[in-house]
């Protein structure tokens, strides 16, 4: 009992959830990678399971293996910081989606995972399909040229008539937007991507009357916690009632970790 005793309290110091996950709350956690060693990496990987641990070694490059394990890793302390530890199984549905098996808690736990270069995100939801994209802003990708592919005509308009010193960031934020949706909505690539639009000021959705989806039914977040990282959640809510939407960045160095160690090295109140 103690043990578990300090284990919550460890979590709760690394960044994640403390308080219960209610049927209207949204808890998304993310975490930097970029500084992430291989002996953190290592303990990390402890925390995952046998066939996760078997994919990450099929990386060819480490960045990917760290990121790969470090994303798993962060989903299974939050769902065990919500829901209590357990030996998390998960399933993909037919077009590729992830989830619990066997269905957690009632209503199910539902969650989304993300990550890009050096950061990795997860959001959790009770009940109610989530999607999280989070996407790192690289000057150098042909964003104008995936744009004119992927973007509906107006977004594509939109990026246009900005400067080009910011169409980069424009570009970013809304390609976060609409990953999620995809990912919450969850038919994968099945999805026109051109078939719906995203304005970014607010984060404003527009769907095409060609898609059998509600646009009032969807609720549209992003954050960016810094100029580099874009963070996009879409969550189809339930009786289009707004849903609390919290944020935690988690500490990696601290997850993974003897318990005693991390109470150690929480902060002082």
């Amino acid at each position: 009992m103690l043990r578990q005793h300090l284990e919550m309290r460890a979590q709760a110091h690394a960044g994640l959830r403390s308080e219960p996950l209610g049927p209207l709350d949204v808890a998304v956690h993310y975490a930097y990678v970029l500084d992430t060693t291989a002996e953190l990496s290592d303990r990390l990987a402890t925390t995952l399971d046998a066939s996760e641990r078997a994919r990450a070694a099929r990386f060819h490059f480490a960045q990917d293996r760290t990121h790969y394990i470090a994303a798993h890793s962060l989903l299974r302390s939050c769902l065990s910081q919500i829901a209590g530890s357990r030996d998390w199984r998960f399933t993909i549905d037919r077009f590729g989606k992830p989830e619990i098996e066997p269905p957690i808690d009632e209503p199910p736990l539902r969650f989304s995972l993300s990550h890009s270069h050096g950061i990795v995100a997860c959001a959790i939801a009770r009940g109610f399909p989530v999607g999280i994209d989070v996407e790192t802003v690289g000057y150098d990708l042909p964003f104008m040229e995936i744009a004119r592919n992927y973007f509906s005509e107006r977004e594509y308009e939109a990026l246009l008539a900005i400067e080009r010193t910011k169409r980069a960031e424009s570009f970013h934020r809304i390609w976060t937007l609409k990953e999620a949706l995809v990912k919450a909505i969850g038919l994968g690539l099945s999805l026109p991507l051109k078939e719906f639009s995203f304005d970014v000021d607010p984060p404003t959705l527009t769907i095409s009357p060609h898609i059998d989806e509600d646009v009032a039914a969807w609720q549209v977040v992003a954050h960016a916690p810094t100029i580099r990282h874009h963070i996009a959640l879409a969550i189809r809510r339930p009786q289009t009632c707004s849903l609390a939407v919290s944020w935690y960045e988690v500490k990696l160095s601290l997850l993974g970790a003897p318990s005693s160690e991390q109470v150690h090295q929480q902060p002082p109140d």
